[in-house]
C-alpha cells in the first residue's frame, strides 16, 4: 500500500512531501530531499480518526507523516498504536 502525505521533522513546522510504504508488518518512507525511512507498523503512533481531518503518524524518531488517506490509514494500522 502506498500512501501519498506530507513529512514534519521533530519540533519543526517545515515541512515536505512524503510517500509511506506498506508491506506486510514493515513501513518504508520516501521523504523528498531526505535518505529513506524504515521500521516495524508497530513503533508508529496514529492519530484517531476525525471525520475527514488529516491524521497524523508519529514515526519513533519524533517526526510526523500527515496524510488526509485517512480510509488507508484505518486498514493499515486498524486499531493498534492509537494516539489521542
Amino acid at each position: 500500500m502506498i500512501i501519498q502525505g506530507k513529512w514534519y521533522p521533530p519540533e519543526s513546522s517545515a515541512q515536505a512531501v512524503a510517500t509511506l510504504n506498506i508491506n506486510g508488518d514493515g513501513y518504508s518512507l520516501d521523504i523528498e530531499g531526505q535518505s529513506p525511512r524504515s521500521g516495524r507498523l508497530e513503533d508508529i503512533s496514529v492519530s484517531d480518526r476525525i471525520g475527514n481531518i488529516e491524521r497524523k503518524l508519529v514515526l519513533p524518531d519524533g517526526s510526523v507523516f500527515a496524510t488526509h488517506h485517512n480510509d488507508d490509514i484505518d486498514e493499515a494500522f486498524g486499531s493498534r498504536n492509537i494516539i489521542a
